[in-house]
Formats: C-alpha cells, sequence, structure tokens
C-alpha cells in the first residue's frame, strides 16, 4: 500500500500542477502548448483513476476463484498488464506529440518571456520541457517494469502456476 502512494502521489502531484499551469497561461505564439499540458494532466488523472477501478474489479473477485488458482492469477495480471500497456502507450504517445509541438515552436523562434504581450510565458514552456523529460523517463521505466516485473516473474515464476512438490514425486 505504501508502495503503491509512493508511486501514485507524484503522478498525482504533476497532473494537477500540469492543469493549473495549462489553465492559467497563454501562449500567443504557441497556442496549442497550455492545451498539450492541460491534455497531459487529465491522462494521467484519468488513467491513474481507471487503473484504481481495474485494480480493485481484479481484486473484488479473489474469493471466487479460489479453486482455479492458477486460471484466475494469470487472467488477473493479463488485465493489469493490458491496462499497463495501454497507459504507458497513450502517455509515450503523449510525450511525443508534446515533444514534436515544443520543438516546432523552438523552431518557430516562438518568444518565451515573463508576462510581455504576446510572449509565451516561461512556466509554461518550462512546466512543457519538464513534464516531456519526466513522462518519457517514467515510459521507459514502466515498460522496463512491465517486462521484467509482470511478464517475466509473473508468467514464468508464479506460484500458482509451478507444479506442485507432491506431483512432481509421483
Amino acid at each position: 500500500m505504501a508502495a503503491s502512494l509512493l508511486v501514485r502521489l507524484p503522478i498525482f502531484i504533476m497532473a494537477v500542477v500540469m492543469l493549473v499551469i495549462g489553465n492559467r497561461n497563454e501562449c500567443p505564439g504557441a497556442e496549442n502548448l497550455p492545451l498539450l499540458l492541460i491534455c497531459g494532466g487529465s491522462i494521467l488523472l484519468i488513467g491513474g483513476f481507471l487503473r484504481q477501478l481495474v485494480q480493485s474489479c481484479c481484486s473484488c473477485c479473489d474469493s471466487m476463484f479460489d479453486s482455479c488458482e492458477t486460471g484466475f492469477k494469470v487472467a488477473k495480471c493479463g488485465a493489469m498488464v493490458l491496462f499497463d500497456l495501454c497507459y504507458v502507450t497513450v502517455t509515450t504517445g503523449w510525450c511525443v506529440a508534446a515533444a514534436i509541438y515544443l520543438s516546432k515552436a523552438v523552431d518557430d523562434n516562438v518568444p518565451f518571456g515573463e508576462e510581455v504581450q504576446g510572449v509565451c510565458e516561461k512556466e509554461v514552456y518550462n512546466m512543457t520541457f519538464a513534464a516531456i523529460i519526466i513522462g518519457f523517463i517514467a515510459s521507459m521505466l514502466a515498460c522496463l517494469f512491465l517486462v521484467v516485473g509482470r511478464l517475466c516473474c509473473n508468467i514464468l515464476f508464479c506460484k500458482a502456476c509451478q507444479e506442485k512438490p507432491d506431483a512432481q514425486a509421483a
């Protein structure tokens, strides 16, 4: 529970900061930059909520499948892996789109400054840049976790999937 909170809290904080900065700032030179932050923050919040919902749905069936432990564990693992893969794909897609749009704004020499008329505020630019960098790092770590942690360990070394010692002796 505590480890889950340590992962979800920074994501929630990042999403709220992205929404706040995207909502209260304007960027006339790159009009979609604040909208990009709002979309990114919304993706993080909605994805976190949906993940919790999928996780609750998977855990509410634990008592129903006591006799069929192996099949249920594989199905439960599969549902979470599928959701996590979709979530990582969507967030990585957002990072790619944001990186393309931000690099285009920089190439077009969009001025970034402090509260000057017709200039994109620096905190919009900095927050978008930080969100892209953090997003790519988080996506790489999530993919590594999905491959090594979920797929390899849960499927190859799952206790429910291993043969029991009594069955080997017979």
